[in-house]
């Protein structure tokens, strides 16, 4: 993953506690753009796929019939919901990360932190390496025992088809054991034509998930910064989903109107549903738009009658969400299809409530200060009893080689949460069993 696209996540997280305010008129800039019409104008995709059919009557909602109960093997572990770093997993075993171009792994019963590789005398780097992979992968799942990653791949065009320096890029699908040592290419997921050298042309996948035997994924590239023309060059701005063995087409599910922003949908799966918000607008730098849920026995889209929101998280019938009218949090229950205030904090000096996370466990209610950039959460219980909080400031640490180097937050799961350098050489692990304790604090580990 790029720097770049960690910059923008952790953009994109800010700009989630800033659109918990009073709503004012939307503005949808779309600038001009050469490059990305000269692009249209050559033929490349920019009419969008027909996505699925959008069920709106409840009454007309298809029951599912498949088990919805959790299955660690096979349904998506919803570790990144409201972010668009796909950088880490959860195996029954271990946490693995994905920085700057090698694999690092968490063991979380002796709380220790190396590279995937054991080889003796190996450098690190190289197809020799088990833990090193492109510096171009865009992100990585667990499935049955092993992990599946997206990777970018690059090509010029053959000069009989390249008369203006075309370039193309490919998005391949791998499947890899835990231990690094087997490695399989399965399909190509997507592939694009933009010109060599544009900025516009920059790859960003912004979500990558695997849930029930499908990839599921949204990007763009070569789209210009929204210019209608080009809004769905090389497919993007479109939400696929491909079989994970490669035996089958893409299929698309939906596609973003002109001017939203793919980095907003936030992606959440439970049993058979995938639900998502079809980010249409945007607001002052944040992406909003409609709640549906793909039923993925019937292959429809349900419309989720609670307005245009921000981010959500889904606990059993449970939606919790927050639009972009105050700093309230609302449930919407899918059984009795009732909408209520789910919370309403009280004010917290220059600190704001933004994004929430759930893990099974607890409720995570992240609180923002934009000037000074200080970052709390609020851990809270089932019944919304205050249990805890702690810091998940982005910070400056001094890595192996003695260079300034930032700590970020990365997302756990029900058991730890993770601030982790770009360069991946230091990690710091929260115990989440300690929350309430008052002694629940990250620890750092370097790499081994």
């Amino acid at each position: 993953m790029s720097m770049k696209k960690i910059i923008l996540s952790f953009f994109i997280v800010i700009f989630l506690f800033s659109a918990c305010t009073n709503k004012s008129e939307t503005q949808n800039y779309q600038p001009e753009n050469q490059t990305s019409v000269s692009i249209a104008e050559k033929g490349l995709d920019i009419e969008p796929d027909e996505g699925l059919e959008i069920v709106k009557n409840i009454a007309d909602f298809t029951e599912v019939k498949e088990n919805q109960e959790y299955n660690f093997e096979t349904d998506n572990q919803n570790i990144s919901q409201n972010y668009t770093c796909e950088d880490c997993l959860e195996t029954r075993e271990s946490y693995y990360f994905y920085r700057n171009g090698r694999l690092y792994v968490f063991d979380k019963a002796k709380k220790t932190y190396s590279l995937l590789c054991n080889k003796p005398d190996c450098s690190h780097f190289g197809e020799t390496c088990n833990a090193f992979f492109p510096y171009d992968c865009e992100g990585m799942e667990y499935y049955k025992g092993n992990i599946y990653m997206l990777i970018r791949e690059s090509s010029e065009l053959d000069e009989k088809d390249n008369n203006d320096g075309l370039w193309q890029e490919t998005l391949e699908l791998y499947r890899m054991s835990l231990d690094g040592t087997e490695r399989t290419r399965i399909c190509t997921a997507a592939t694009v034509i933009a010109q060599k050298d544009v900025i516009d042309n920059d790859f960003s996948v912004w979500y990558i998930k695997v849930h029930r035997g499908y990839l599921y994924y949204i990007y763009n590239y070569g789209t210009g910064g929204g210019n209608e023309r080009s809004f769905y060059a090389n497919n993007s701005n479109t939400l696929y989903r491909i079989p994970l063995d490669g035996k089958g087409q893409k299929e698309c599910i939906c596609t973003i109107e002109h001017g939203g922003l793919a980095s907003a949908v936030d992606l959440f799966f439970q049993g058979s549903y995938m639900y998502f918000i079809k980010a249409d607008f945007v607001h002052e730098g944040t992406g909003y738009g409609n709640l549906y849920r793909l039923n993925t026995e019937s292959m429809k889209l349900e419309y989720m009658d609670i307005g245009e929101i921000s981010c959500f998280i889904v606990n059993g019938d449970e939606i919790v969400y927050i639009t972009l009218e105050n700093g309230k949090y609302y449930s919407y229950n899918t059984k009795t299809w009732e909408k209520k205030v789910f919370f309403e904090p009280e004010p917290r000096g220059d600190l704001t409530y933004g994004y929430m996370l759930y893990d099974s466990n607890y409720y995570y209610f992240n609180l923002f200060n934009m000037e000074s950039l200080e970052y709390i959460c609020e851990v809270y219980n089932e019944q919304l009893e205050k249990v805890g909080e702690y810091d998940r400031t982005t910070f400056e640490v001094k890595n192996n080689d003695n260079e300034l180097v930032y700590a970020y937050y990365q997302p756990g799961n029900s058991d730890y949460d993770f601030m982790i350098t770009y360069d991946g050489s230091i990690l710091y692990y929260l115990d989440k069993s300690l929350i309430g304790t008052g002694t629940e604090k990250f620890v750092q580990v370097k790499a081994e």
